[in-house]
């Protein structure tokens, strides 16, 4: 299965991704996918986000807190992210697969603990 950006598009306010998703039978659907936070690591190895614009410090306090995981069961993806430039740079990207309204959503019940 191959997945590639269709579209780079604002939604709410929120970079979004439209993904095509591509199996080998050449089925052709189409999911939105929200750009939560890009995650950086220091020196010290701890994670520094940065959040998108409408995901809220709770938002993000509530996906610090959840086991990855968890996160990934809910419809979260990450991304590693690798520079050629500086290879010492360590990172990944937090997506939600799905519109944020979903996302708020499945943050709430995550931190209802269902």
């Amino acid at each position: 299965m191959k997945w590639y950006i269709k579209d780079n598009t604002r939604y709410g306010g929120i970079e979004c991704a439209i993904i095509k998703k591509i199996s080998c039978l050449e089925d052709r659907s189409e999911y939105m996918r929200t750009l939560v936070a890009t995650a950086l690591s220091n020196a010290k190895g701890k994670d520094i986000f940065c959040k998108a614009n409408k995901v809220t410090d709770q938002h993000v306090r509530t996906i610090r807190n959840t086991d990855r995981k968890l996160l990934e069961e809910a419809g979260f993806t990450f991304i590693k992210m690798l520079s050629l430039e500086y290879p010492n740079v360590r990172g990944y990207v937090i997506f939600f697969e799905g519109h944020y309204d979903e996302m708020v959503k499945a943050l709430k019940l995550l931190e209802k603990g269902y």
